[in-house]
């Protein structure tokens, strides 16, 4: 994803058009990484962060990218990164609590200062994963929806 990531304090990023791609199923998730200097240099942590659709205002039927447009939010779950023992260039990364599993929707992994977009397969019902965008005389105001589009 070719997106720059807004610091974890920022509570919306700047939007995005482009569709996700890869889709996992839902379940439990863990992530392996690769990179020849992750030998040498590997993070301790990253993030998962929810990329939630921008939906339509009730006030502003006008905004025409509204269906097709995603901000990464600073709702997030933090992951644990472990070396593979049988490879000393790749890492696992897991959820902090080894119980979680991620609701349907959109996200993106963080892992050294990159996004990889990805979508968990099913019905979005967690509310996290929409935002209300309002025009306001001080710039664009984002909410969580109030029900889902």
């Amino acid at each position: 994803m070719n997106i720059r990531l807004p610091d974890s304090r920022i509570a919306v990023s700047v939007l995005t058009t482009k569709p996700g791609t890869v889709v996992v199923p839902h379940g439990p998730l863990s992530f392996v990484a690769y990179q020849r200097e992750l030998m040498t240099s590997a993070p301790d942590n990253a993030q998962l962060r929810i990329l939630a659709q921008v939906a339509r205002t009730p006030s502003s039927p006008a905004v025409a990218m509204a269906n097709d447009a995603w901000a990464i939010r600073s709702v997030s779950v933090d992951l644990t990164v472990a070396p593979v023992p049988e490879s000393r260039e790749m890492v696992e990364l897991q959820p902090v609590n080894p119980d979680l599993v991620l609701s349907p929707g959109r996200y993106v992994l963080v892992f050294k200062n990159q996004a990889y977009d990805f979508v968990v397969a099913g019905k979005v019902t967690d509310k996290a994963h929409c935002l209300e965008r309002a025009e306001t005389p001080d710039g664009d105001r984002f909410t969580e929806c109030r029900r889902l589009p």
